[in-house]
């Protein structure tokens, strides 16, 4: 995380924000796709938002954030998600 409320996937980490391209959220094959079409190294973080992420690893998350804990100002970047992992394997 970083103080202007973004988050940054770190070393062959790439993360892709859901669009809503369908009724519910993405599942495994949907953010397959996006990471791979839209995927970056950071993303913008705003309440309610879901990204996707492919480690470098190789699997694929679900992340909806569920409370932004930080306003952008001061060192708290505690935030939290709701996470589904889908194994590469």
């Amino acid at each position: 995380m970083t103080p202007e409320n973004r988050i940054n996937g770190g070393k062959d980490t790439v993360i892709s924000l859901w669009s809503g391209r369908t009724t519910g959220l993405p599942g495994f094959e949907e953010c397959s796709a996006t990471v791979t079409a839209e995927g970056a190294k950071e993303q913008q973080l705003a309440k309610g938002v879901v990204l996707c992420v492919r480690t470098g690893a190789g699997n694929i998350a679900r992340l909806e954030l569920t409370e932004l804990g930080s306003n952008g100002l001061g060192s708290d970047y505690r935030n939290t998600f709701d996470a589904v992992i889908g194994d590469a394997g």
